[in-house]
């Protein structure tokens, strides 16, 4: 998904965006996509995660951490330097970006990560533990409406 700042706040663009899933998340969300090198790839649109027309505020960024251990499904705040270092690698190419676009980047990261909370949620990764996900996403997405951050 795009992000742009409009008005000094983060806003998400909507794009043609494509998300891999396994066969089973796919299986377990209902949707059908293309499958490539055993993952299906379905647009976020079908999955609900991008509105048709519009841009909308941007209220938290969760970076997932799926873990092998069982793991109750949990939400870690990150700020700073090491919600920069979390961030960074989901930026599309910045290692192949020439000097000057990637200075660009990394400030417009630097201006997303002082203007939103950043966490992590860490879970187990099996299908089990989606709904408990779920919850915890819902629950945590209303702190950050109700704060007004």
């Amino acid at each position: 998904m795009a992000v742009a700042l409009r008005d000094g706040r983060p806003v998400v663009v909507p794009e043609d965006s494509r998300i891999k899933l396994l066969p089973d998340a796919a299986e377990y969300f209902r949707v059908r996509g293309e499958q490539i090198d055993g993952e299906i790839q379905v647009s976020a649109e079908a999955l609900g995660l991008v509105p048709a027309a519009g841009a909308h505020p941007l209220r938290a960024v969760y970076i997932l951490d799926r873990r092998r251990e069982a793991l109750e499904p949990e939400i870690v705040r990150r700020s700073g330097l090491e919600a920069f270092v979390k961030l960074l690698p989901h930026v599309d190419s910045v290692e192949l970006a020439p000097p000057a676009l990637r200075a660009r980047v990394f400030e417009a990261c630097m201006r997303l990560l002082h203007s939103i909370p950043v966490a992590e949620l860490r879970f187990s990764g099996e299908m089990d533990a989606l709904p408990r996900v779920g919850d915890i996403l819902l629950e945590d997405m209303r702190a950050c409406a109700s704060s007004g951050r």
